[in-house]
């Protein structure tokens, strides 16, 4: 029977997946190898779309080789009509038909390995926020520009399995684009026929940056295979060996700066310089130990996702202490009994366990702490928490007490504020009274209360506001993700995202912490 709810939600929840490509007149007879490497996908596309401009075959169907007009009269292949924007033609009208799809872009002049679309399916899995590549380069500023593009790392095998903004795609290469993922309104023509017209990897990159989207490598790229005699004639010439990505790439800076700010441009790329892993920065030689006392799974990084990041950063040392098992949300019922989920437009099935379920959320806090900068050891899901909706406290003053003695009563102690309206959960309140109390014995000497986003209650105390810096930005963003993602073979059930959809969105969309601090 399980097999069976698995092949349903498989075929239910999967987006269509389009292969998508373009091509032009001298490489019409010599598009076989390639299509033939995709028909041998060991998993299958919905939909092969190969672009072509009008201008270049202005008798259609009549100007092509015969083996093409039989692929597309057997539906193996569909042939698209258009304008001819040169190799932009690949992804541009793709992503604009196809919004609600999963587009693949290829080139016309590669071989592409039997496991290229499952293995770019198993990171969009994994990072449904990311540009999926299979091959990209490392970008590298040089004073206030970039570097020649020459030295960037090319084909690079430093950051793998982890999104970064560094990463440039090169989509002839094989990369997958999640649905609805990028902003259209910069899909212009005349901004790309000015700016980057045969640089479509330079102007995708630049609208990833503008829809805040990063590029994530699945595995350590190996080598292109090129089809036989493809490469006498190709943009990589002009646009590698005779400088046109730098022409382009000052260009892009230059128009990307005056619209959005001085060096904006690559603020945005070069902020994320982190290895992804919860590396930080050396500590200081006067660290601060704060400790994060967290209610349940993902309240560590809605409430306070961005100040522990910025205190990882600083080199402080940060420990987040999870309290309650988050066992009894509601998400595991919809995830169990075929309740309506609006996140995956359908129904699951999935018969999660009590504990399968506390081990999954457990997966999302643990990811989303090494994102945000803090180190493993300093990641503490007590044995014996308390269970969801039951913590007192008093037990909570215990806890909190324990790991006073073991890192210093100095420690600041930051929670959740205990009066942030009348929709606050009793877990939540309670742990905030408990550490309340304790400061006023006198037991805790620093204290920062973080308001929730659902708080209502804000005439009751003044909070302070901070903002996320880029590169923190980009880290919670990242974090986030680990609350989306989707994989049940991996025991990886979006439970936080299936939970407060919009907490999530509106933490990336402000960028915003609040806080109250008390000190002796």
């Amino acid at each position: 029977m399980f097999g069976i709810f698995e092949l349903w939600r498989q075929k239910k929840h999967t987006p269509e997946i389009i292969v998508s490509m373009t091509s032009y007149p001298p490489r019409m007879n010599r598009l076989q190898p390639v299509l033939k490497s995709i028909f041998k996908q060991n998993k299958k596309p919905d939909k092969i779309v190969l672009w072509l401009a009008t201008s270049e075959f202005p008798r259609r169907e009549d100007d092509l080789p015969a083996y093409l007009v039989n692929l597309a009269k057997k539906n193996k292949i569909c042939i698209e009509w258009c304008q001819d924007l040169k190799p932009h033609k690949k992804y541009f009208y793709a992503l604009q038909k196809y919004r609600d799809s999963i587009v693949i872009t290829v080139d016309d002049d590669l071989i592409y390995p039997r496991d290229m679309i499952k293995c770019l399916l198993a990171s969009y899995q994994k990072f449904p926020h990311a540009v999926s590549a299979m091959r990209s380069h490392v970008m590298h500023p040089q004073g206030e520009k970039f570097a020649p593009y020459a030295r960037f790392t090319y084909e690079q095998n430093e950051i793998i399995g982890v999104p970064s903004m560094r990463l440039l795609a090169t989509n002839g290469a094989g990369s997958l684009f999640p649905p609805r993922l990028l902003d259209l309104q910069y899909f212009d023509e005349n901004l790309i026929k000015n700016l980057s017209l045969y640089t479509d990897d330079l102007w995708l990159k630049t609208v990833e940056v503008l829809s805040h989207v990063p590029v994530v490598q699945p595995r350590p790229f190996k080598s292109l295979r090129y089809v036989k005699n493809s490469q006498q004639i190709g943009l990589f010439y002009d646009n590698t060996l005779r400088g046109g990505n730098d022409i382009n790439l000052e260009k892009i800076r230059n128009w990307f700066d005056s619209k959005f700010g001085k060096d904006c441009f690559r603020q945005k790329i070069f902020a994320d310089s982190f290895d992804g892993n919860g590396a930080t920065r050396p500590k200081p030689a006067q660290a601060n130990t704060i400790l994060y006392f967290v209610p349940h799974q993902d309240d560590e990084l809605l409430s306070m996702g961005i100040d522990i990041c910025f205190e990882a950063q600083k080199g402080n040392d940060v420990h987040v202490v999870l309290c309650t098992d988050g066992s009894k949300s509601c998400v595991r019922s919809r995830l169990n009994d075929g309740q309506d989920c609006a996140l995956h437009s359908g129904h699951h099935h999935c018969q999660l366990s009590e504990q399968e379920f506390i081990s999954a959320r457990d997966a999302e806090f643990i990811e989303s702490c090494r994102i945000l900068g803090v180190a493993p050891e300093n990641i503490h899901i007590l044995p014996q928490r308390a269970v969801d909706g039951t913590l007192k406290a008093d037990f909570a003053e215990k806890i909190i007490v324990q790991y006073l003695k073991q890192y210093g009563a100095d420690a600041m102690v930051a929670s959740i504020y205990f009066a942030n309206g009348e929709n606050q959960h009793q877990d939540h309140k309670n742990l905030g009274l408990a550490v309340y109390h304790l400061w006023q014995m006198g037991l805790i000497k620093q204290v920062r209360f973080f308001r929730e986003p659902y708080c209502n209650d804000k005439k009751n105390i003044k909070f302070t506001a901070k903002s996320a810096s880029p590169e923190i930005a980009l880290r919670v963003c990242y974090a986030s993700y680990a609350y989306g993602y989707w994989n049940p073979d991996a025991n990886r059930y979006a439970i936080g995202y299936h939970s407060v959809p919009q907490d999530f969105v509106n933490l990336r969309r402000k960028m915003k912490t609040y806080y109250h601090e008390l000190h002796r």
